[in-house]
């Protein structure tokens, strides 16, 4: 009996612990608890990295730049083309982002490039100021239509997240349905 080939999900991360923001907490806890083998994560070098990564099932493929520099256009020029030779070499089925932007702009080469669909984990913070940018920056409005546009779904922990996604969308002439934004409640009681 042959064992059945595994496609694992690539994440794309530009805050992952030790980094200790409440995405990088979010998503460090994602590559904890995803079954071994399941999960790919693309993120920065940190010092401290190789004790976390040593604790987690998930593979961690830190890119020789440091993770503030994926926030930069060189930055995410390489770690983009990297994201689609990793992609390709695991085989992957899924990228995940951990945010809009910057892992969006890689999650989309990867997409043209390799032809994995992306995901788009959402953070309300950072929707609230894409909803004011969009009003101030035409380059904004359209590199938003472009990453939103092309993503095959949208992750929200709440009701009101997935309402400020669809918000942005109309405000962006998206057609993105309810169907593509998908309401994942977090996995613990806040009270």
């Amino acid at each position: 009996m042959t064992t059945p080939t595994v496609h694992p999900h690539l994440l794309l991360a530009a805050s992952f612990p030790p980094a200790d923001d409440g995405p990088a907490r979010f998503l460090g806890r994602l590559a904890r608890h995803a079954p071994a083998g399941s999960l790919v994560v693309s993120t920065g070098a940190q010092e401290g990295a190789d004790e976390v990564d040593e604790q987690l099932p998930s593979r961690i493929d830190r890119i020789g730049l440091s993770a503030r520099r994926l926030r930069t256009l060189p930055g995410v020029l390489v770690w983009s083309r990297h994201a689609a030779v990793l992609a390709r070499a695991v085989g992957a089925e899924f990228t995940w982002c951990g945010s809009l932007k910057p892992c969006g702009y890689a999650a989309r080469w990867v997409r043209e490039r390799a032809g994995v669909p992306f995901g788009v984990l959402m953070h309300g913070n950072e929707f609230l100021r894409l909803r004011h940018a969009i009003h101030r920056s035409r380059l904004e409005r359209r590199t938003a239509r472009g990453l939103l546009g092309t993503a095959s779904v949208v992750v929200a922990n709440s009701r009101w997240g997935a309402d400020l996604v669809l918000a942005v969308a109309e405000e962006l002439g998206l057609p993105l349905t309810d169907g593509q934004v998908r309401v994942v409640a977090p996995g613990a009681d806040p009270g």
